[in-house]
């Protein structure tokens, strides 16, 4: 015979204020919408690459970092930036409609840095490929024109398995129509 449960169902405490008093607070903050506009303006980091510069007839020369260009901001770096996860982003544009839009066009930002940055050939081609593809669900499309018209051939009608009963009577092999 099963023993009944001497545990007490839970009961949570009453909303106060439309509040919920237990768990963590969010640490959501109307502020963070232009946070993230204004970080991803500024874009990710500057990429440089050494080259050696002579000066004139001298002999050798210094080695300079020749600046290549800018990444773009990551979402990720924000995330950090301010302490809460990528996920929590995610669940803030769920449940917060204003930064859901600051989320869109920083969206659109990062897009735009990213096809300027292909276009001015600061990134490699297939790694930007494959950034856009992932991040902003750009996909290979093929275009099939069809010209001219599909001929079928004569239609076939075959009566129903439900027409036919097996002859030897289980049902592997041969069989008569009904």
């Amino acid at each position: 015979m099963a023993k009944k449960s001497t545990k007490k169902a839970k009961t949570f405490p009453p909303r106060y204020n439309g509040k919920h008093p237990g768990g963590r607070p969010t640490k959501y903050d109307p502020k963070y919408c232009s946070q993230l506009i204004a970080y991803m303006k500024r874009g990710g980091k500057k990429f440089s690459k050494p080259m050696t510069v002579s000066h004139g007839l001298q002999e050798g020369g210094e080695i300079v970092d020749h600046l290549i260009g800018k990444l773009p901001a990551f979402f990720q770096g924000f995330a950090e930036k301010i302490g809460v996860s990528m996920e929590t982003l995610d669940e803030w544009g769920d449940v917060h409609p204003e930064f859901a839009e600051s989320y869109k066009r920083a969206k659109r930002i990062q897009l735009q840095q990213m096809i300027e940055g292909g276009l001015s050939g600061v990134y490699q081609q297939s790694s930007l490929i494959f950034a856009l593809k992932n991040m902003h669900l750009w996909r290979d499309q093929t275009e099939v024109k069809h010209s001219g018209e599909v001929k079928t051939g004569p239609l076939i009608y075959l009566p129903a398995v439900e027409d036919y009963e097996p002859v030897n009577g289980n049902g592997n092999g041969a069989a008569k129509r009904v």
